[in-house]
């Protein structure tokens, strides 16, 4: 599956012209699946994603989150992640790929969440 998905504008009238959120999965090697992520992992894109790890942990015993090309996510990203892993960490592992700078990386070692995540942090492809 490849996709992205759009923008809206809020009530304020935010800018669409940018797409928040791409979404693009790769077959790895032994049978797991990469979803790469790139843009926005917040509340107006978590909805694109769900799916996307709900799919995949349906019919695999391993997925990488890879997140090195995320730039910004926020508290909606992150129930997400952790909504994901307790509903599918008895089935399907959820690793998660991180770009070793930047805030996904300062978010997630800020609250703690690489202790609680199988986490890489990587350089950004």
């Amino acid at each position: 599956m490849e996709g992205q998905t759009g923008g809206e504008s809020g009530e304020n009238g935010g800018d669409t012209s940018e797409s928040p959120m791409r979404l693009e999965e790769h077959e790895e090697p032994g049978g797991a699946l990469r979803i790469a992520v790139g843009g926005e992992l917040d509340l107006n894109t978590v909805d694109a994603l769900r799916p996307a790890i709900e799919s995949a942990c349906g019919s695999r015993a391993a997925v990488t989150l890879d997140l090195r090309a995320v730039e910004f996510i926020d508290s909606a990203g992150l129930a997400l992640l952790v909504d994901a892993r307790k509903r599918f960490a008895p089935s399907c592992a959820i690793r998660l790929l991180v770009s070793a700078q930047g805030q996904v990386q300062r978010v997630l070692r800020l609250g703690k969440f690489d202790t609680f995540f199988d986490v890489e942090f990587a350089p950004q492809t």
